[in-house]
């Protein structure tokens, strides 16, 4: 059997949710395996980051189309319909030929018997375009914000509880169901700079399937906050006496690279510590060009340095993941509230941890915005004093 793009989206599509794997690192590792065109890469990653992103809003179209619910529908034919629904909205291929591109994809992976299935209901999406399905969601479920803007009513309401302004909270739905803005970091002059880092531009869309999260000739794909806090702490008030940094909560190692990079020649060795095993293949991967970085796998509740003393430490602590969800878009779907409670405790138990610790610190905490990748603050302390405190609005 042919594997096509769309194939392979909903083989990538399934395989993260049977793992529970992360989209926006899973997908791109898939791409480098499979060897294709940028043209198919491209295609692979709308389609599946597309569909979470719009999950609950293609469910409901796929059941106004089918005329049923989805428990009554095939399992396995649901993400083809989801990915089909999605392409056949927000695509730009003629919609006649979409729907036979998409049919013959239910029938390689699903067998014949729901091909005519998947061809009704198919042709029934692409009656309507975009414009056309929100104004039947909005009929059909009025004032139900979750399936019209495709996020959980929990989260919608923890969104609530923080933006007032009904307006600005609309805004802040619509941009997490827009592809992210990624940034490049490079030693080189940008022309397209971030307001957050001097060393971020946006990214071609090329950058995104080569280079992923790794690191390649001193460029990686970075959003621009994670950047800027690294930035800072590498440069304010340098020091050419200072031996050992450390990274606090480093995995998927990229602020660490950033430091590294900003203080090359210095002889400063990083402690880059992380609590998860299985991120440690991944860290090393990102962090390999850099000799004077340690990758170790422990819990920093727990202090795993001992005795041991910093000039710098960056603490990017968990946190609930909650202004992230723009950039991976399946996790607004696997995150419970129960999880939000229990990454806030960790991440006071963290900074506890490195709080006892006499050196520069650099805290960052992400703020809920419908920008959110350009609205994070950072601290800068010493001594348990703030020496800065920067917010770009």
């Amino acid at each position: 059997m042919k594997k096509t793009a769309r194939t392979q989206a909903v083989i990538i599509f399934n395989e993260i949710e049977e793992k529970s794997l992360y989209a926006n690192i899973a997908v791109p590792r898939f791409l480098r395996s499979l060897k294709m065109s940028d043209g198919d890469n491209s295609r692979v990653t709308d389609l599946v980051m597309g569909t979470y992103r719009w999950k609950l809003f293609l469910d409901a179209i796929i059941e106004i189309a089918a005329a049923r619910s989805l428990e009554k529908i095939q399992a396995d034919l649901i993400p083809i319909l989801r990915m089909g629904a999605y392409e056949l909205i927000f695509g730009k291929t003629t919609k006649e030929i979409l729907v036979s591109e998409w049919v013959n994809e239910a029938f390689r992976l699903c067998g014949n018997q729901v091909k005519g299935f998947s061809n009704a209901i198919l042709r029934r999406v692409s009656e309507r375009d975009f414009v056309q399905w929100q104004e039947k969601i909005s009929k059909d479920f009025e004032g139900q914000d979750d399936i019209f803007y495709s996020h959980p009513e929990w989260i919608i309401k923890k969104f609530e509880e923080l933006i007032s302004d009904r307006s600005e909270l609309i805004e802040l739905l619509k941009v997490n169901n827009t592809p992210p803005v990624n940034w490049r970091v490079t030693k080189n002059k940008v022309e397209n700079q971030s307001a957050l880092s001097p060393l971020a531009e946006v990214a071609r869309a090329s950058d995104l399937t080569k280079l992923a999260s790794g690191v390649s000739n001193n460029l990686r794909i970075q959003d621009a906050a994670s950047q800027a806090a690294a930035y800072l702490l590498a440069n304010f008030d340098v020091k050419t006496n200072e031996t050992n940094w450390l990274d606090v909560c480093a995995a998927p190692g990229g602020k660490a690279a950033t430091m590294a990079q900003e203080r090359l020649n210095a002889g400063i060795k990083i402690s880059a510590f992380d609590v998860h095993p299985h991120k440690k293949e991944l860290m090393d991967s990102n962090l390999k060009n850099f000799s004077n970085i340690e990758v170790q796998i422990a819990d920093s509740r727990l202090k795993p340095w001992g005795d041991q003393k910093f000039d710098r430490i960056l603490l990017d602590a968990p946190c609930t993941g909650l202004g992230a969800i723009r950039r991976r878009a399946e996790s607004r779907w696997k995150k419970t509230p129960v999880q939000i409670k229990e990454l806030t405790d960790t991440a006071k138990e963290i900074f506890d941890a490195a709080s006892k610790l006499q050196a520069w610190r650099v805290y960052r905490y992400r703020r809920v915005h419908p920008f959110c990748e350009e609205t994070d603050d950072f601290v800068v302390v010493w001594g348990g004093k703030t020496i800065i405190q920067t917010s770009p609005h």
